[in-house]
């Protein structure tokens, strides 16, 4: 499955989804060509986190057409990776950071078959990229919020994931846990990789990530970041609440009275 092949990493079109009988996202089209990041923002409840489970098979769409590297959701798993919020993970089950990373190769391996030597040299060197080798052994319950995260990217680049699906990836990093996070990123795709990543923090979109996709149930705008994030289009998409960005470069909320 090559880029050439595959101009499209992403397709969605007309996408409506959502739980029980409660519609979170409606008719939602976008498209994100292969190798590029690519942020997804919106306030809690916009449908976010309900996109990522959509693109990797974990929530079947209701109406519209949904295609992950030319395949429908969850046909291109061995290829995408899917890293959730951090309280979705029991961060106290009893495993060590080696193991975690190994968990991406099993995508590649037949069920019967027990991790090798050589899944353990692909979890080895990719930890070594992360800067994770010197903990292979710690429990993973025992790291801090950044390492933790570098961790399930080790486990991604373990999988040789050539579509990585980050929800909130930058919650509860310091800054300079979340400038690691975007210079992995940054290297991902000059590899060639696509990422997407749920994201409330605009501060890093501007220099980061090449298009914005705004969501709040629907597709309130999407493009460049410049040209994206404009006051009109984050009041539009945050209400009262609404994320500007300072010339200096800081995000701060301003309420709107109505």
């Amino acid at each position: 499955m090559t880029r050439e092949s595959c101009p499209a990493c992403v397709d969605v079109h007309g996408l409506t989804a959502g739980y029980d009988d409660r519609a979170v996202l409606r008719n939602v089209s976008w498209t994100v060509p292969a190798g590029v990041l690519a942020a997804v923002v919106g306030p809690n409840g916009g449908g976010k986190s309900t996109l990522l489970r959509v693109l990797v098979g974990r929530l079947r769409p209701w109406a519209g057409t949904v295609r992950v590297m030319g395949h429908e959701p969850g046909h291109a798993r061995r290829f995408v990776a899917y890293l959730p919020q951090g309280e979705e993970i029991d961060w106290r089950f009893p495993i060590r950071v080696i193991d975690v990373a190994m968990q991406g190769r099993l995508a590649h391996t037949p069920w019967w078959r027990p991790p090798g030597r050589d899944a353990r040299d692909a979890a080895m060197r990719a930890l070594e990229r992360v800067g994770m080798d010197h903990l292979w052994d710690r429990p993973v319950g025992a790291l801090s919020g950044g390492q933790r995260q570098r961790v399930l990217i080790a486990r991604a680049l373990c999988q040789d994931a050539r579509l990585i699906l980050l929800d909130e990836p930058a919650t509860g990093l310091d800054a300079p846990a979340q400038h690691d996070l975007l210079s992995i990123l940054d290297e991902f795709k000059r590899e060639g990789r696509t990422v997407i990543a749920t994201t409330h923090d605009l501060n890093c979109l501007t220099d980061h990530f090449d298009t914005v996709l705004c969501l709040r149930g629907e597709v309130v705008c999407q493009g460049p970041p410049d040209e994206t994030l404009t006051a009109e289009r984050l009041l539009a998409v945050f209400g009262r609440h609404t994320p500007l960005l300072t010339a200096e470069g800081r995000v701060t909320f301003v309420e709107h009275r109505r």
